[in-house]
């Protein structure tokens, strides 16, 4: 024991200061800090520093039961205790400085949360590195950490950390061009043309946001206002709007077909039953499949096909159970999922139901816990569907997810998610899911909206908050541009999302 308080107040006192802001010498000439640190006499090759009997052979010096046998690396001079903050973008220099109670020789590895490091002059017992800090943070009070590992000749190790915070938030999020018109509870599709087609609300208006230019242009107006409406983009480049409610809350059944080119809108076959709150998906056919929702009479079990060659609504297959505010997500196989919602009395909804497109009729699929509306469902690479958030009567929102396999037709719980509802989830090309805005809340007295958003790892389960949104999103779009980024438009305004 006498032997290592030795060597640790000789490198102590011969390595003070030696960080960016201490011993310059030791800065400019690390072996110069081994070989005072190891061959002088008081440092490791005189009588008394490591070969008398009471330095290292005599049983209180490390082979004896109390040492507790081989020993991991001791840091003369660490991290932890350096001050000072760092700039954005800014460097540093770090030395640190170890020894190994067996005496062997020591390497050393660095490592950091966010930034950048390049290892410098290292030796035996001492190793330099800088750390180029990151310009920002993926939200504000992430804590960044730089590491250095002292590994001994028996493969133990001792760590020294230098940690450091109150870097500026990364503000992914930046201002879009405003729309010219208020659209709350709208629709957006994406044109094959790279534009974005943002069509309902309040009253008839539509209009497209040029990615290329960031520019807003209004185009022909809807026939009939609506609201709460669903648009699809058919196989030809038009866009199919269905359903919804107008100013005054009575539910619509007559359909609009925009054209790109001339950027009007024309009427078309009116669906066999006004709908709202419904959904409506694309099928491989190029028809579309439209579910449930509600109308005077009540929610609906009901679903129907439209037919772009002939402008036509049918009648196809009613599901096990009305529904509305659910989701319909087309699997790999061909076949529409419908989830969730809200059923008769406005009992919410936990069980799942299968469209198959050749027979025109349902087949349940299991089902999750607790059950929800206003969720979102996203079809992922591996080819399963993950429920994200929802709203439920007796909890309010939903702190978890549910994982749909539609090779087992069976359904697996997640937790530890943002709780929110009436939120947008957006696939992003690395198949990460960004999830923007919604409502929140504890009870059933009250609710917040969200200014936040967050990227979800499907595979690993992991949630991470991604800069904050300038004002609240709720019953808004998110629409994934060509150019990787996102638009996200709400009532109060637009904002683009950069990965």
């Amino acid at each position: 024991m006498y032997r290592h308080l030795l060597w640790v107040g000789g490198l102590l006192a011969l390595l003070s200061g030696c960080d960016s802001g201490g011993d310059e010498s030791c800065q400019r000439d690390p072996a110069q800090c081994e070989s005072d640190a190891g061959t002088t006499p008081d440092a490791g090759t005189t009588p008394d520093a490591g070969t008398t009997p009471d330095a290292g052979t005599t049983p209180d010096a490390g082979t004896t039961p109390d040492a507790g046998g081989p020993q991991p690396p001791v840091f003369a001079k660490g991290l932890e205790d350096l001050s000072g903050g760092m700039t954005p973008g800014g460097q540093r220099t770090f030395l640190v400085a170890a020894q190994d109670p067996q005496l062997s020789p020591l390497s050393f590895s660095w490592s950091a949360t966010a930034g950048s490091v390049s290892v410098g002059a290292t030796t035996s017992i001492t190793s330099e590195a800088t750390w180029t800090a990151p310009a920002c943070v993926p939200f504000f009070g992430t804590r960044l950490r730089v590491t250095a590992t002292a590994t001994n000749a028996l493969g133990l190790s001792a760590s020294t950390h230098y940690t450091v915070w109150g870097f500026p938030d990364c503000s992914v999020w930046s201002p879009a061009a405003k729309p010219n018109f208020r659209h709350p509870r709208h629709a957006a599709t994406l044109l094959p043309s790279g534009q974005v087609l943002v069509v309902g609300g309040l009253d008839d208006r539509a209009e497209v946001y040029d990615a290329r230019a960031g520019t807003w242009s209004v185009v022909g107006s809807l026939a009939t206002p609506r609201y709460n409406l669903t648009a699809t983009l058919l196989p030809s480049g038009k866009v199919l709007v269905a359903g919804g409610n107008i100013f005054n809350g009575d539910t619509v059944g007559t359909s609009e077909v925009y054209d790109p080119k001339t950027r009007e809108w024309s009427a078309t076959g009116s669906s066999v039953e006004d709908r709202t709150e419904h959904t409506a998906t694309l099928l491989p056919s190029g028809k579309v499949l439209v579910t449930g929702g509600y109308n005077a009479s009540g929610h609906l079990a009901t679903a129907e096909v439209y037919d772009p060659a002939t402008g036509t609504w049918t009648s196809t297959g009613s599901m096990a159970s009305a529904r509305s505010r659910h989701t319909a997500t087309l699997l790999v196989s061909g076949k529409v999922l419908v989830a969730g919602g809200m059923g008769e009395d406005n009992l919410l909804l936990a069980t799942a139901e299968l469209y198959d497109p050749e027979t025109g009729t349902w087949t349940p699929t299991g089902g999750f816990d607790p059950p929800r509306h206003s969720h979102t469902a996203t079809l992922l690479d591996s080819g399963k569907v993950l429920v994200l958030g929802g709203d439920t009567f007796s909890d309010a929102t939903v702190p978890s997810s549910a994982l749909y396999d539609p090779e087992t037709g069976t359904w697996s719980r997640r937790s530890g998610d943002q709780s929110r509802y009436s939120h947008a989830t957006t696939r992003l090309a690395s198949g990460t899911l960004l999830v923007t805005g919604g409502w929140h809340s504890d009870n059933r007295i009250s609710s917040s909206s969200l200014a936040l958003a967050e990227l979800y790892n499907p595979e690993t389960g992991e949630l991470s908050r991604t800069g904050g949104l300038s004002f609240m999103f709720e019953n808004h779009t998110a629409t994934l541009l060509p150019t990787g980024e996102v638009l996200a438009v709400a009532e109060q305004g637009a904002q683009l999302f950069k990965p």
